[in-house]
């Protein structure tokens, strides 16, 4: 539930089905890249592709989605005076009395991003970064468990989440404007996501301070060989 629960919060703040799988593979990739020194992440095949990437993730990313789409177009109507008329010309169905009380308390619209990773190299990065400030968000709940003993099923892991969610949302707004932005030169990164980068790397610390020592296994030749070829494989694209 808690999968499905953040991969449809991802969804919301990133509203985009490319870059969401893109996502979605690239967690699992980072698993299998780091399995040597979390166990939570040595999972079989099925286990990982299919219930989690196929079923949990996508399930998330769906409901998310459809989100996006159910909020557009919606007016802000604090009176609640819109909502009781338009209740006179559509049956009072218990459908239609959601849709009432969604109307009133959802945005004006919701808008679609539109990232087009594959425009140009720099685009690519931008994007890529995005991503990447992902997986660092969702390695540092499995690595600050592991290394502050905190149980799977702990308040913090929950509070976390929605406390991301809430900040996130606004955050990836304002790089979604910043990287949009024509000039280059008078283009600004917004308050919230330079707070959300600082609380990655505050994080991210943490891991390090309390994690002295617990990570001592090498790492396998097959991980290294795997992310050369990658990272090869993409400059050559790029450059």
């Amino acid at each position: 539930r808690a999968r499905i629960l953040g991969w449809y919060g991802k969804a919301i703040a990133i509203r985009d089905w490319k870059l969401l799988w893109a996502y979605s593979i690239a967690f699992e990739l980072c698993e299998l890249t780091f399995e040597h020194w979390q166990p939570n992440f040595n999972e079989c095949w099925w286990d990982m592709w299919v219930w989690d990437v196929l079923i949990c993730n996508l399930a998330g990313i769906v409901a998310g989605m459809a989100t996006v789409k159910f909020l557009q177009g919606k007016m802000y109507d604090w009176s609640g005076k819109a909502a009781s008329t338009k209740a006179h010309r559509e049956p009072r169905t218990v459908k239609g009395a959601f849709k009432r009380v969604v109307t009133i308390f959802t945005p004006a619209s919701v808008e679609h991003y539109t990232w087009r990773p594959t425009d140009s190299p720099a685009r690519f990065m931008k994007c890529a970064f995005l991503v990447l400030c992902g997986l660092v968000f969702d390695l540092n709940l499995f690595f600050m468990k592991y290394v502050l003993h905190v149980p799977p099923s702990h308040p913090f892991c929950l509070g976390r989440l929605a406390l991301w969610f809430a900040m996130s949302n606004i955050a990836i707004r304002e790089y979604y404007v910043f990287i949009e932005s024509d000039s280059v030169s008078t283009a600004k990164l917004g308050p919230n996501a330079w707070l959300a980068l600082a609380v990655l790397v505050v994080e991210i610390l943490v891991v390090v301070k309390n994690g002295h020592g617990k990570f001592t296994n090498p790492w396998p030749r097959h991980v290294l060989l795997a992310w050369t070829v990658v990272f090869v494989g993409t400059a050559s694209y790029l450059f």
